[in-house]
């Protein structure tokens, strides 16, 4: 995003859609005098979904992704300029998939529900028949 508010496209500093669990770097970068504003989301059965969770990033930061699975904003690395322009013409702007661990807490709430039943039973035995008993 610009001073005015009007987007701009971040830069992959390479072409590849998946970042591997143990790479530490920058994932996208910004042209000079923007600021980053990266939305989180889950692909799922082959389809994208965003939730509206977004990180943003101050101008001259880069989204940085560290070991363990980290998400960050960081100070750009030094690079030369128009390295942002180059890099948008090489692999364009786009969705990173990135192994990303976090942490939910909740409180569940449980219903229990028991039932008693009780059951007698007995024999009884009636003889109807003529005589007497034996």
């Amino acid at each position: 995003m610009d001073d005015s508010g009007n987007p701009h496209p971040a830069s992959r500093p390479d072409p590849d859609e998946r970042v591997t669990p143990d790479f530490d770097g920058e994932i996208f970068r910004c042209v000079a005098g923007t600021a980053l504003q990266a939305t989180l989301g889950w692909r799922e059965e082959g389809e994208d979904r965003f939730d509206g969770v977004s990180i943003q990033c101050q101008k001259g930061e880069a989204l940085r992704y560290g070991r363990g699975g980290e998400l960050f904003c960081a100070p750009q690395e030094h690079r030369r300029n128009c390295n942002e322009r180059s890099l948008l013409r090489l692999h364009g702007p786009g969705v990173k998939l990135i192994w990303y661990r976090y942490e939910e807490h909740y409180t569940e709430t449980v219903e229990r529900r028991s039932e008693r039943y009780e059951r007698s039973s007995m024999t009884l035995m009636l003889d109807g028949g003529v005589g007497g008993y034996h």
